[in-house]
């Protein structure tokens, strides 16, 4: 019998003392069980710390900081992470109770570097489907079905780390598209998952009181895509297209 792997679970939160709890409880009924939660608190004001306290898990790794924004979080949670695997998720959100097992079901046996999941009910091809770079990243840069987002995505841990993958901490949007991007230059394979096992929600969750929109404007935003998307190989117009649905 094959040796099951960790998962590492980064999770920032943020004034999310309504949500929280029904997340952490989709995280504990997991029906894959073999994961660490790394939550980082970023200077909520309300009881979103208490509430992650009183989750009683071994596998829960909770941290306390001031309030830098979602990179800043993020970038503690990667560098906690024991995992063999990452994936972020959103406090606000739910997901399916086999989320993390047919993600790393995929990662274990399909020769990838990163899965991802659909974002809406399109179906299009089957179940799962493992594709070249130049098809991966068209999808990804579409933006329409799966999208540059991180919370429909696991990642290979050594790749992050080895390769000093990290998030900006001055971007306070595209910041999971950058962060993506950057990911995808060292990979050679992705696995696109037909199913939908996350469901997103719109509206705070995540160090939304360091949004700063001086920190980054869309003319940035744009630059950097362009720039990032051009050593990718991705067309002009679907570089384009996924600027415009996030800003």
């Amino acid at each position: 019998m094959r040796e099951r792997v960790m998962v590492s679970i980064i999770l920032p939160v943020y004034n999310v003392e309504n949500n929280i709890r029904n997340m952490l409880q989709d995280i504990i009924s997991q029906s894959y069980s073999d994961f660490e939660v790394i939550i980082i608190n970023d200077g909520s004001t309300d009881a979103t710390g208490v509430y992650c306290q009183e989750c009683k898990d071994s596998r829960i790794i909770y941290i306390d900081t001031k309030n830098h924004g979602p990179s800043h979080a993020r970038n503690i949670g990667i560098d906690r992470a024991h995992g063999k695997y990452i994936t972020f998720l959103d406090a606000d959100d739910r997901v399916d109770s086999n989320h993390i097992e047919l993600m790393v079901d995929i990662l274990e046996h399909g020769g990838v570097e990163l899965v991802t999941s659909r974002t809406n009910i399109n179906n299009t091809f089957s179940m799962v489907e493992i594709v070249d770079m130049e098809v991966a990243k068209y999808r990804i840069m579409n933006g329409n079905m799966y999208g540059g987002y991180l919370w429909n995505k696991m990642f290979l841990t050594n790749t992050i780390k080895r390769n000093d993958i990290r998030f900006k901490d001055e971007f306070w949007v595209c910041e999971d598209l950058v962060f993506t991007l950057t990911y995808l230059t060292y990979c050679s394979k992705i696995a696109f998952m037909n199913s939908c096992t996350y469901y997103y929600k719109l509206g705070q969750g995540i160090s939304s009181s360091f949004i700063n929109p001086h920190k980054l404007t869309e003319v940035y935003a744009r630059r950097y895509i362009r720039k990032k998307g051009s050593s990718l190989k991705v067309g002009d117009r679907h570089r384009e297209n996924h600027v415009k649905s996030l800003i």
